[in-house]
């Protein structure tokens, strides 16, 4: 199909067919052809000499083999006429094979000519290969040679400063310089938050730098690329939310080249070029771009490590500088002497403390301070140090003063050494002359008192253990003075004592986790907590405790132990046992006569209204000839009346709602609430999470009161406009809490003082929850709303 389309093809044909007319024109019946028709030439020579036509078009349009194929069509055409028709068959036969040879031998030489052109024009292609190659060579040398000089260059500009933001500076003019582009942002990881932050930046507007700062790894195009650490050519930012914004759009970017900046394999930000207009971003430029990031977090790496050093140095200095005014300024006195016992330094609190100047003690020697049982000390402390043994420090010390009074010391010493030899000793001491006169009077105190006590150091080890406590614990004091047994007359496991959390500064929350509702802040000591427990260890039936423990402060207000008194609360705790059992045979002949009222109300008292009612509605319908004035009467002495049956109705729900019997809790608490929000138009809301159940009818009946007390008081006092109940079913326990957006008050004291404070409401609610084993919590502030909480293990 290809040959019948070639042009060439038809040509040889058209060639081919002319002369074949033309060497058979007597056939057409044309006669009398003149004689110059063939130039003189008999026996048809000029019509076989025309084949050479087709012959050699075709040599040169279809190579040799479709000259030679044209040849033997040809030699077809005019053998017919040299064999059957010529009258000299021998001589027109010598003359076709002659036109046959010549026309081959034509094709040989014009197919010659052309295969050693083509050999010609293979090797011009392989030369100009070769020197496109080359050229190509010559330009990636040329370019490797300037990307190098601009690298070098680069490196030596960021490497003259070590300043961070001259480097950062630096940095963004030479990349929008040598990248020829309008727009250079740099960003720093920051390792810590894995965000981007954009610490650099030319050619876009601060509006731009904040909308694109602190970019999450991950997060657009910028995320991606530090996310993924490869180069990335952006110019549709439709998708990413960060450069859609109003302040980028403004910026008119079109497209962008991002490139990670990446130091010994770890990615440390990116570097961002970008145009206005449209450009292309060859692989060159991008590996151009990925090196000069390289050079840059290099540059910012130095920066950084340049930064650290100079302010370790500083702090250093600082270091040094505060040392010396600690040592200057120090309360504790301080002073440094050699091996011989002669004083090398000594600070002011030093001098002060034995009655000379820091100038005066430099040219003294320690044993003028010492008495001869402080020496034997001394040395046994210096034999310690210089033998490397362990020495228990701080330990206690007498000095002279220069008036020849005695002070007690708390004292630390250790060895001065010089290259790994002794050279001194150094000395930190503090006065403790007065606190042993106070821990003089305070043993006193506690062993006359008639209170149990006992008292512990900062070290939780106990230090005073009363008469009085003795009897109680049934432990004598000898056997846990010094220790920090103090746990083993209440407990018959290690754990802290209140006074032990005292001692450590415990928070509230702490201390709620080890006595949980049990303990309080005290309202009388500042800063301690007391608590009351049932220890079964103590006594034949066991005891109640109360204790306080309080902490023991220096002058400067330190906590340096605590004390601890305990009181036996066991007869008063069984009075109060009484009492709420009595309290609760109350309560339930409460709620049994406020059900009997319920009763009679709705049976006697509503029944009767009904019919007085049903009568007046009769009486009206049946006496027609009534005045309007004795209409009107009778009309509102009906609407009081149902107004009456209707208050009636809601009271006996109130005294004893029957749903609360027959639905349960959760039911009657929903009633509860929809009835304040339709009779007070408070926005009343009940939740109930967990599984519901049914508990006893008393439970039930009690956690009702307590929420109906606790919406009385926001209908009546709160002033809010939103309440909400929440009831919690948990895992054997039941949590309520009633919260509301009204004013809230001031709660200061405790529960207890409620009913002091006129807050008879809340007092009531607090004794049930008691009757229930449970807890309440109140939590209120003026302006602020209030909610209580109630938990019990039911």
């Amino acid at each position: 199909m290809g040959l019948i389309r070639n042009r060439n093809f038809w040509l040889v044909l058209v060639f081919l067919v002319l002369c074949s007319v033309l060497h058979y024109i007597e056939l057409t019946g044309i006669t009398g052809t003149p004689p110059s028709f063939h130039f003189g030439l008999t026996r048809h020579a000029l019509d076989r000499i025309l084949f050479l036509l087709p012959i050699i078009y075709a040599s040169f349009t279809f190579r040799l083999k479709g000259s030679l194929i044209t040849s033997f069509v040809a030699l077809a055409i005019m053998l017919p006429r040299a064999i059957l028709i010529s009258p000299v068959p021998r001589d027109a036969l010598l003359e076709t094979g002659g036109i046959l040879a010549i026309g081959i031998l034509a094709s040989w030489g014009v197919w010659t000519r052309a295969q050693e052109r083509d050999k010609t024009q293979a090797a011009l292609a392989e030369l100009q290969s070769a020197h496109e190659i080359l050229q190509h060579y010559v330009q990636s040398a040329r370019k490797n040679e300037k990307r190098q000089t601009i690298l070098n260059t680069i490196s030596t500009l960021l490497g003259e400063s070590l300043e961070l933001d001259r480097i950062l500076d630096k940095a963004t003019h030479m990349v929008s310089e040598l990248m020829e582009v309008e727009v250079t942002l740099i960003f720093s990881l920051d390792e810590e938050n894995q965000k981007l932050r954009i610490v650099a930046y030319e050619g876009v507007s601060d509006e731009f730098a904040r909308a694109v700062d602190e970019i999450k790894i991950g997060e657009g195009v910028y995320g991606e690329v530090a996310k993924t650490c490869q180069p990335m050519v952006v110019d549709d930012t439709a998708y990413d939310p960060r450069l859609s914004t109003p302040e980028v759009k403004k910026m008119r970017i079109q497209i962008q080249l991002i490139v990670p900046m990446v130091l010994r394999g770890q990615i440390r930000g990116i570097v961002c070029v970008a145009m206005r207009r449209p450009r292309q971003f060859p692989l060159e430029d991008m590996e151009l771009l990925t090196a000069i990031g390289a050079q840059i977090a290099t540059a910012m790496e130095n920066a950084r490590l340049y930064e650290k050093e100079r302010l370790v140095a500083q702090r250093l200095a600082i270091s040094e500088r505060n040392y010396r005014q600690l040592f200057e300024n120090a309360s504790d006195a301080i002073w440094v002497h050699d091996l011989e016992g002669n004083i090398t330094a000594a600070n002011e609190a030093a001098g002060k403390l034995v009655g000379y100047s820091p100038e005066e003690l430099k040219r003294m020697n320690v044993r003028k301070f010492l008495s001869e049982e402080s020496l034997n000390l001394t040395s046994q402390i210096r034999q310690k140090l210089l033998e490397r043994e362990a020495v228990e420090q701080p330990y206690e010390q007498r000095m002279i003063r220069k008036d020849g009074t005695e002070v007690i010391l708390l004292l630390s010493t250790n060895l001065a050494t010089e290259n790994g030899k002794p050279t001194g000793f150094q000395h930190i001491a503090r006065d403790i002359t007065e606190k042993k006169r106070a821990e003089e009077m305070l043993t006193k105190i506690i062993n006359g008192s008639p209170i149990p006590t006992f008292a512990i150091n900062k070290q939780h080890e106990v230090t005073h253990w009363n008469t009085a406590l003795e009897s109680l614990s049934g432990m004598k004091k000898d056997e846990v003075v010094m220790t920090d047994k103090q746990w083993v007359a209440f407990y018959t496991e290690k754990r802290p004592v209140m006074a032990d959390l005292i001692v450590d500064g415990a928070s509230a929350d702490e201390i709620e986790v080890h006595y949980r509702d049990k303990g309080r802040k005290s309202y009388l000591i500042d800063g301690a907590y007391e608590a009351e427990d049932f220890f079964p260890a103590l006594g034949e039936d066991g005891r109640w405790l109360h204790f306080t423990a309080s902490p023991i402060k220096d002058n400067e207000g330190e906590i340096i132990g605590a004390i601890e008194t305990i009181r036996d609360v066991t007869e008063q705790r069984r009075m109060q046992d009484s009492l709420r059992y009595y309290l609760s045979q109350i309560t339930k002949v409460q709620e049994e006569e406020r059900k009997r009222i319920a009763r009679d109300l709705h049976d006697d008292t509503s029944q009767a209204l009904y019919a007085l009612s049903r009568q007046v509605d009769n009486f009206t319908r049946d006496n027609a000839a009534l005045t309007p004035d004795q209409a009107t009467f009778l009309k509102e002495l009906r609407q009081q009346l149902n107004n009456t049956l209707e208050g009636i109705h809601r009271f006996t729900q109130e005294l004893r709602p029957p749903m609360l019997d027959d639905l349960g809790l959760s039911a009657a608490l929903r009633w509860q609430v929809s009835d304040l929000e339709k009779r007070s138009g408070i926005e009343a809301e009940l939740t109930v999470s967990g599984i519901e159940r049914r508990c006893s009818a008393e439970v039930e009946l009690m956690i009702f009161r307590i929420v109906q007390e606790a919406l009385r008081n926001v209908e009546k006092h709160a002033q809010a406009s939103k309440v909400e109940v929440m009831i919690e079913f948990g895992k054997g326990k039941t949590k309520v809490s009633i919260g509301d957006n009204g004013k809230g008050f001031d709660l200061s004291g405790s529960l207890a003082d409620l009913p002091r404070a006129g807050k008879l409401g809340l007092a009531g609610m607090e004794e049930r929850v008691r009757l229930l084993n449970g807890t309440m919590k109140i939590e209120s502030e003026p302006g602020k709303g209030t909610r209580v909480v109630i938990e019990a293990p039911i």
